[in-house]
């Protein structure tokens, strides 16, 4: 059974930019990704089995389909101290399967 997670947006996140997501288990490759929407008609997605990738938590942001027969585990880091920072890009660097 394909299981998709609604999207969402951290609220929790004020002080900004980042969110750090690492995924690790035993789903497929190239499911579950992180979908980021970076503007009204585009969204990105962000592999990130067993990789860092970082993405601003303030923009909406979903997990992609996986099969939820397997095990897939999250480790979601915020920022939570410091200057409050402007709202940047969605998405850090490139998403990208060749790191």
């Amino acid at each position: 059974m394909e299981v998709t997670i609604s999207n969402h947006v951290v609220l929790q996140n004020k002080l900004g930019t980042d969110t750090s997501h690492h995924h690790v288990g035993d789903y497929e490759d190239g499911t579950g990704q992180i979908m980021v929407e970076c503007s009204a008609r585009v969204v990105a997605k962000v592999n990130t089995k067993n990789r860092m990738a970082r993405v601003d938590g303030r923009y909406p942001h979903w997990v992609g389909p996986y099969d939820s027969s397997r095990d897939r585990y999250s480790l979601i880091y915020y920022r939570t101290d410091g200057e409050v920072e402007p709202i940047g890009p969605a998405v850090f660097t490139v998403p990208s399967d060749n790191v």
